[in-house]
């Protein structure tokens, strides 16, 4: 199980003074600053899975968008072939200019989301 930061700390003891009866659901959420709807989801969590029902389920586990170690082990030997005399800070150097050079010639553009407007 993954530690609980101090803001979760701190969300436990109020929604366990919640639970006790000690405060409202109210008053758990002004100290908080969620609504009442969200006070009564995490005491059902805490209910159920106790103190980790306040932790994110993906918490110390890896990403999904992460870049298997096959792949890196077949570019860094690739690397290490062409360019034996290839460190990282090189690496980084030219990293730069190689996304400077796509970003000038348009080839690869930043996309900002648009803004969505409500009426």
């Amino acid at each position: 199980m993954a530690h609980m930061n101090p803001r979760e700390e701190y969300r436990f003891e109020v929604i366990s003074q919640f639970i006790a009866k000690k405060i409202t659901r109210d008053l758990a959420a002004k100290k908080l600053g969620i609504s009442g709807r969200q006070v009564k989801r995490i005491k059902n969590k805490i209910l159920k899975n106790g103190p980790a029902g306040l932790i994110h389920a993906a918490r110390g586990k890896p990403s999904n968008r992460r870049i298997g170690s096959t792949v890196i082990a077949e570019v860094s030997d690739h690397i290490q072939k062409l360019y034996p005399d290839f460190k990282p800070t090189f690496a980084a150097e030219k990293l730069c200019e190689v996304q400077r050079e796509l970003f000038t010639d348009h080839f690869f553009n930043f996309r900002y989301k648009s803004i969505k407007y409500y009426y």
